[in-house]
């Protein structure tokens, strides 16, 4: 083999690595990409599968799961944090769907696209991928933890209102429906998995492995069942609608984004690793409740309101992991100026 041959090889291989390592750290959106493929290429499973009815049994299963994950003692250490918890629900379910509602309609979004747009920016904050990220920036784990928690109880019944007040003018909307469907398909099973957890530690230390899969698998199967059924509405999306979706998604999460950082540092003054924390949360909208939410309230009224939905998240990880680094590397810098400052005065 010559040695532009290996060199072709090595780099074949650092390709397919790349690859893979992508996949691994990005398995969820791996898993729905596959769904809608399989929903515009071989719909008649799903179409079975869609009739089985089993999207509320697949959801309270994912949310188990997450139940399982979550470490609800942190919440001892609330009384430290209302302030941040006042400016967090007021972001998430305040700011946020306000930006939205405006930037749907300055795009003059179709119905389906404007539901499943507002569907994901009226939720509250992420449970899964939120806290890496913040992680990743070096934010404080405990701020990420209590707001996490905080945001999502309040969001039972802040998520339907906010539903109703915007998309009341689009789409019909039973916010009791919702709410009943958020407490017994996600409320519930959460708790469940929390009591699992405290009863039977060992068992769910055993079971870790397999909680990163289960919402992949999940929502794999609730978009292939939902989206089988109007398989024919998939092959007539463009690539200039897909644009459309691309760019207020982009507008909406980078100026929620900078609000959040911006009023944190210098209006709230937050402490560095808290404001990072905050704007990485409270800036992360879920992909997996907005899909429950979708496919149980929205996906036979508006089949193509998934597509927003799987946009905005792929849009808020991509930039959120860049911004991740970037506050890192800022803050150890920070940390750096400080120590040299500290010998020069000693």
């Amino acid at each position: 083999m010559t040695h532009s041959d290996a060199k072709k090889s090595n780099s074949t291989h650092d390709f397919v690595a790349h690859i893979e390592h992508f996949t691994k750290k990005n398995l969820l959106l791996a898993g729905i990409f596959l769904a809608l493929l399989l929903a515009m290429y071989a719909p008649g499973p799903g179409v079975s599968l869609s009739r089985l009815d089993l999207t509320g049994f697949l959801v309270g299963l994912i949310f188990f799961g997450q139940g399982m994950e979550l470490d609800t003692r942190q919440l001892k250490h609330l009384r430290r944090f209302v302030k941040i918890i006042a400016w967090g629900v007021f972001v998430s379910f305040v700011a946020y769907p306000v930006v939205a509602w405006v930037t749907a309609r300055a795009f003059s979004m179709p119905k389906d696209i404007m539901t499943g747009f507002l569907i994901i920016c009226a939720s509250p904050c992420t449970l899964a991928a939120g806290p890496a990220i913040a992680a990743r920036a070096r934010g404080d784990a405990l701020t990420a933890i209590i707001l996490i928690l905080t945001l999502n109880f309040v969001g039972l019944i802040a998520f339907p209102e906010n539903l109703k007040l915007w998309l009341g003018s689009v789409t019909r909307i039973n916010d009791i429906d919702v709410i009943l469907k958020l407490i017994f398909y996600l409320f519930i099973p959460v708790t469940a998995g929390q009591g699992l957890r405290f009863k039977a530690p060992g068992l769910v230390k055993k079971g870790e492995p397999f909680l990163k899969y289960l919402p992949v698998i999940c929502l794999a199967l609730i978009i292939y069942a939902s989206c089988s059924e109007e398989s024919h509405l998939l092959w007539e999306l463009k690539f200039s609608d897909v644009f459309l979706i691309l760019l207020p998604s982009l507008c909406v999460h980078l100026f929620m984004f900078a609000l959040i950082f911006l009023t944190g540092r210098y209006i709230f003054k937050f402490h560095g690793p808290q404001n990072r924390a905050i704007t990485i949360i409270c800036s992360e909208k879920p992909l997996t409740l907005s899909v429950a939410v979708w496919s149980m309230a929205f996906a036979k009224m508006h089949p193509l309101a998934i597509f927003p939905i799987v946009i905005f998240y792929i849009v808020e990880i991509v930039t959120d992991s860049f911004w991740a680094l970037t506050l890192a590397r800022g803050s150890s810098d920070a940390a750096g100026r400080e120590g040299y400052s500290a010998k020069l005065e000693h």
